[in-house]
C-alpha cells in the first residue's frame, strides 16, 4: 500500500508491504497549486515503480489539506482528475494522527500556522477543531503589537524587511519570552496563551472516557512555546500522557491502505459487500469503517524503521 502526504507546500509518500517493510519513500515541493499536480505525479511516478516488480496493484491513501481537493481529489466527475485516482481521501491532520497515536484512541494538538485539534475517541468517532489564536500567523501580527512595549522586541524586528517578521522566524522570536532573561512583556503573553490552549485540550478530552494519550505537532510543537504548552497539560491534566509521534504522516494515510485491505479481505470470507469509499459525499474525515479496521490491527507496522 502506499500513502501520501500533501502539506501546504511538500508533499511525502511511503510504500510499504503489508507486513510494514519500507519499499521506498519519494517526496517534493511546490511553491503554489501550478505546481503540485506535476509534484503529485512525480512522487505517484516513483511510487509506482517499486511496486512493479511485485506485480501487485497497490492501495493508494491520501490525505491532503482540504485547499488541494479540487486538483488531487474532485468529486465531480466532470473535473480533470490527475493520473492517480485514490482508494481513500481523508485529511491531512488525520494522517498526523494516525501516524502519531496508531493503536489507541487519543488527541492531537497541531501548532503551524493555525492552531488545530484532531482527535479519534472510543467510539472510533473523529473530530477536528480549528482556531486562530496561538497559531504562527496570529504570533507574528501579536509579536509586532507586543513590539510597541518592548525595545528588545523592537530591536530584533529591526531586522526583518518592513519589521515583520517570516513564519518560519517566528520560533526564534518566542525565545525571547523565556528563561534566563525573558522579556518581561512577551512572557506574561507566551504563559497566558499556553495556559488557553490547554484548557482548550482539558475541554475537548473532558467528555471523552479513554482518552489519555496526545502527541504534539506543528513547527511550532518543538518551540519553547510549545514546550510550555506541554508543561501546562501534565500539571493541568496529568491523566494526559504526552507521546512522541510513532511514524510519519504519510505511514499514517498508509495505515489507511492496510485497514482496507484487512477489511475487504473479511468482507469477502462473509460474503458481504466490499468497502469503497463514497466519491458523492464530502465527508471530511476518515472514512469510519477504516479507523475501526485499524484499530483492532492493535500494532500495525511493527517492522517499520522507527
Amino acid at each position: 500500500m502506499c500513502g501520501l502526504h500533501v502539506g501546504h507546500a511538500s508533499l511525502h509518500g511511503v510504500s510499504l508491504t503489508p507486513e510494514g517493510e519500507l519499499l521506498h519513500f519519494a517526496q517534493a515541493r511546490f511553491r503554489n497549486l501550478e505546481e503540485l499536480e506535476p509534484a503529485f505525479q512525480k512522487v505517484v511516478e516513483t511510487l509506482s515503480a517499486a511496486h512493479e516488480p511485485a506485480g501487485v496493484k497497490p492501495i493508494w491513501a491520501l490525505a491532503l489539506e482540504k485547499i488541494h481537493r479540487p486538483i488531487l481529489a474532485p468529486r465531480r466527475l466532470d473535473i480533470p482528475r490527475p493520473l492517480l485516482t485514490p482508494d481513500i481521501v481523508q485529511p491531512a491532520l488525520s494522517s498526523v494522527l494516525l501516524g502519531a497515536i496508531p493503536d489507541r484512541p487519543g488527541l492531537l494538538l497541531n501548532l503551524g500556522k493555525e492552531v488545530r485539534i484532531a482527535l479519534i475517541d472510543s467510539t472510533l468517532t473523529y473530530r477536528e477543531y480549528r482556531f486562530t489564536e496561538g497559531g504562527g500567523e496570529w504570533w507574528r501580527a501579536e509579536v509586532s503589537r507586543l513590539a510597541e512595549h518592548s525595545l528588545r522586541l523592537q530591536t530584533h524586528l529591526k531586522q526583518f524587511p518592513q519589521g515583520r517578521p517570516g513564519l518560519r522566524n517566528i520560533p526564534q522570536l518566542l525565545e525571547l519570552g523565556q528563561y534566563p532573561t525573558p522579556d518581561p512583556v512577551l512572557k506574561p503573553r507566551l504563559e497566558k496563551m499556553a495556559s488557553q490552549l490547554a484548557q482548550m485540550v482539558i475541554r475537548a478530552t473532558a467528555r471523552l472516557p479513554g482518552m489519555e494519550d496526545y502527541a504534539l505537532s506543528g513547527y511550532l510543537g518543538k518551540s519553547s512555546f510549545g514546550k510550555l504548552v506541554a508543561r501546562r497539560l501534565a500539571e493541568e491534566a496529568p491523566y494526559l500522557r504526552e507521546r512522541k509521534p510513532r511514524f510519519p504522516p504519510e505511514v499514517g494515510a498508509a495505515l489507511s491502505g492496510l485497514a482496507q485491505e484487512r477489511e475487504n479481505w473479511e468482507r469477502e470470507h462473509l460474503g458481504k459487500e466490499l468497502f469503497q469509499q463514497d466519491r458523492t459525499e464530502d465527508a471530511w474525515a476518515p472514512p469510519q469503517p477504516l479507523i475501526r479496521r485499524l484499530y483492532r490491527l492493535r500494532k500495525p507496522f511493527e517492522r517499520f524503521p522507527e
